[in-house]
């Protein structure tokens, strides 16, 4: 976010990633709601399942791309 060729959009859009969690944690901890240790626990398993689906239903490379050598690398970021 904080490189100066950063486009305002990917910006702007990055930004949900940030405040996501702790918006949710809060309102569910209001009133009657959920108990805060209780909502980030149930915040970190969540993050925990889907980050495992990530990572095993995301292949690691493509099959050779026409013209090009080798197969082709995806560079993703899922922890």
């Amino acid at each position: 976010l904080f490189w100066p060729t950063t486009q305002l959009v990917k910006k702007v859009t990055a930004v949900h990633h940030v405040v996501f969690v702790p918006l949710v944690l809060l309102s569910c901890a209001r009133g009657a709601g959920v108990p805060l240790g209780r909502g980030f626990l149930v915040s970190a398993a969540q993050t925990v399942v889907c980050q495992a689906v990530c990572r095993f239903a995301t292949p690691l490379e493509l099959p050779a791309i026409p013209g090009r050598d080798g197969p082709h690398y995806l560079n993703l970021n899922l922890c």
